[in-house]
Parts: structure tokens; C-alpha cells; sequence
């Protein structure tokens, strides 16, 4: 039995049409109004539409919003969360969560952004006062992605005293679960060795440029490079070698290193503090690319991140 109300509580529930969603997500709703909790929906326009007309008229109890409205990016969203429970209600009341994935329309990539972002927010929120409950549509998701998405959390149903998810999988081992060949280069990548971030950024701006990338979909992508680059020659890298190619919804790059490797799997996903010296990097690039995954060991790290097309991520 789990202890709701003093620590992240992070649970799931599966649905295939909106009376199921309402079935399970309107106890739970109502049971924080009974307790006077501070209670958030963020799910998907036509699932409030839905959970409204169930629960009726609670006035400004409980505050809607449109998950294809509220920073609709996994790193960002992940940002905007941490800050909205690092100032609790001063009037003590607890935060209760319904929250929907912003699930693309674009390619599995950028859906399992959205994988690896529940699986984070175990740590990310651990330790504070707030009781979520993640929905995902059976019928819209691919069956190996709602198998992660149930994986990654530890309880499951809205009930006071949920049950425990017998399948669930931890976040340093699902984020680090990769060798070199997950992410192999494809053939016609264009592909260069380079020495520093000055010539990784000058190298990206070309071949962007001859894409004719809007001027701002270059700015961020040079600036992740540059980021990436720089932790490769922290890690003592002696060869960098940068990838580019198209997809089928955006482009993608990649960093391959032979630096000593990066231990900690979720580097990059908690801004570094006020005071840190290093670790803004990976931060910076988590926030700006809208795929992002690390392979790495000691001797070999391969860090790909995708950027999509406007319209990609839209509504699934």
C-alpha cells in the first residue's frame, strides 16, 4: 500500500474510449475536491470537454488546460512542472495532477521523447507533495509505446491507495538501455571529424543553410552542437565525429566521442543549480531539441537529438 499526500505519487491508467477515461479518472478527481486539494487537468481538448460535463460545475476548484497548448515538449514540459511544484500553495493544500502526453503525429522518435520524460519524472519530482495520474489512449498508441509508458510508472489506477505496478521499470534502466548499434548513422549520413565547437558550429550552419532551414531552426540546432561538442572535449574525447541527415518529419544530428563516457543516465535532465559550475549543457540541449537520447560507456558515447518540422508534434 502506498502512502499518498507525503511524496510523488506517479500513476497510469490505460483507456480506449472517453466514458473509460471518465470511469477512471472522476474518483479520482473527486476525491481531491472532497479533500480541498489544489487539482490541474492537462489532457487532451476533447478529454476536458469530457471530465467536465462528468464532474459538473466545481467552479475555479479545478484548473483545465489543453495538452496540445501547455508547452506541448516533453524537456520544457518537464522544466515547467519542476517549477510548478517548487512553490507549493502557501496555504498548505497538496497538488493532485491529471496530466495526457502531448503525443506527436511525427515519428518514434519523438514519441519516445515522451516515454523517456514519464520515466524521468520519478526523479524529478521525487520527494514532493504531489499525487499524478497519467492517461493514455490504448487506441491511439502504438503497443510497444504503451507498454513503456505503463512501464514507467510505479503505481497504477486511480484509487486512494493505488496498487503497485509489477511492471514497472526504473528510470536508469530505461533510459539506459542502449548499445552502439541503437544508434548507428544511416548510410549517405553526412558525416566530418571535428576538433572544436567553434568548427562543429560553423560545420552545422552549412549544411543547414543549404537545406534552407528557418534561421531559427539553425540558431537552436548550432547551439546544441555546440553543447555537445564542448561535453565530448570535457570527457577527454580524442576524436568527435558529427552526423547529419534528413527525416521523414525534420532532420536529425548526431555526436559520436571516444571520451571516457557519461555514467549518470539522466545527465542533462534537472537544470543545474544556481551555483554549479558544468551540467547547464545537456540541460540547454534537452530543451531545444524535441528528441534527445545518449548511449554511452566508457571509451564511446553516442548523443542523437532530432529536430521536427512545424507541425510534427502535433496532436496524435
Amino acid at each position: 500500500m502506498v502512502t499518498c499526500h507525503q511524496d510523488f505519487v506517479h500513476r497510469a491508467v490505460a483507456y480506449s474510449t472517453t466514458d473509460q477515461l471518465v470511469e477512471q479518472v472522476l474518483p479520482f478527481l473527486t476525491r481531491a475536491l472532497d479533500e480541498d486539494q489544489q487539482v490541474i487537468v492537462n489532457v487532451a481538448s476533447e478529454n476536458v470537454r469530457a471530465l467536465k460535463q462528468a464532474i459538473g460545475d466545481v467552479g475555479s476548484r479545478i484548473s483545465w488546460t489543453d495538452t496540445y497548448e501547455w508547452v506541448p515538449h516533453p524537456g520544457r514540459r518537464l522544466h515547467a512542472l519542476e517549477e510548478l511544484v517548487s512553490t507549493p500553495p502557501s496555504d498548505g493544500r497538496e497538488l493532485r495532477f491529471v496530466g495526457e502526453c502531448a503525443w506527436p503525429t511525427g515519428p518514434g522518435a519523438l514519441m519516445d521523447e515522451w516515454n523517456r520524460f514519464d520515466a524521468v519524472l520519478n526523479h524529478t519530482l521525487a520527494g514532493r507533495a504531489v499525487d499524478m495520474l497519467c492517461a493514455f489512449n490504448a487506441t491511439r498508441l502504438p503497443d510497444t509505446v504503451l507498454a513503456l509508458a505503463m512501464a514507467s510508472h510505479p503505481w497504477l489506477g486511480g484509487a486512494a491507495d493505488p496498487p503497485a505496478n509489477a511492471g514497472f521499470v526504473p528510470a536508469d534502466r530505461m533510459l539506459g538501455d542502449y548499445d552502439p548499434e541503437d544508434l548507428a548513422v544511416p548510410a549517405g549520413a553526412a558525416t566530418a571529424v571535428v576538433t572544436t565547437p567553434g568548427e562543429a558550429r560553423e560545420l552545422m550552419s552549412r549544411w543547414l543553410g543549404e537545406l534552407g532551414t528557418p534561421t531559427g531552426r539553425i540558431d537552436d540546432t548550432v547551439l546544441v552542437m555546440s553543447e555537445l561538442v564542448t561535453n565530448s572535449a570535457k570527457e577527454q574525447a580524442r576524436t568527435i565525429t558529427v552526423s547529419h541527415w534528413a527525416t521523414a518529419h525534420g532532420f536529425a544530428v548526431q555526436v559520436d566521442d571516444d571520451g571516457l563516457g557519461m555514467a549518470d543516465p539522466l545527465a542533462g535532465y534537472r537544470r543545474a543549480a544556481g551555483h554549479a559550475v558544468s551540467g547547464r549543457g545537456l540541460w540547454i540541449a534537452r530543451q531545444l531539441a524535441d528528441a534527445f537520447v545518449v548511449a554511452s560507456r566508457p571509451g564511446w558515447t553516442r548523443v542523437r537529438f532530432e529536430m521536427a518540422d512545424v507541425g510534427a508534434s502535433g496532436h496524435a
